[in-house]
């Protein structure tokens, strides 16, 4: 079985250094829930400024949260019609935002 990966796709219209700052906040709050250890062994996420693409590891609890988090703010920040996700086969590297 595949891990479950997320990809978010976003808007041209979203300015890509928020969406960045978006994604920064929501590992912040991933972090202050899950600690500080357990998300820097299991947050996994990418993302393409120039794309407007952020692709998150959801296969642990903490990957989970995190794409909760992620979704809350942006859907809520940027509107709902601005972003479409969809499930993913890929395999990620870690990234640091």
């Amino acid at each position: 079985m595949t891990p479950p990966f997320y990809a978010y796709r976003f808007a041209r219209t979203v300015p890509a250094d928020e969406l960045g700052a978006t994604l920064a906040l929501a590992v912040v709050a991933a972090e202050c829930l899950v600690g500080e250890s357990r998300a820097s062994l299991d947050l996994v996420h990418a993302y393409d400024p120039d794309l407007r693409a952020v692709h998150i590891d959801a296969s642990t609890p903490a990957g989970r949260v995190l794409c909760k988090l992620f979704v809350g703010l942006a859907t809520r920040e940027f509107g709902r019609g601005a972003v479409s996700v969809r499930r993913v086969a890929a395999q990620l590297e870690p990234a640091t935002v």
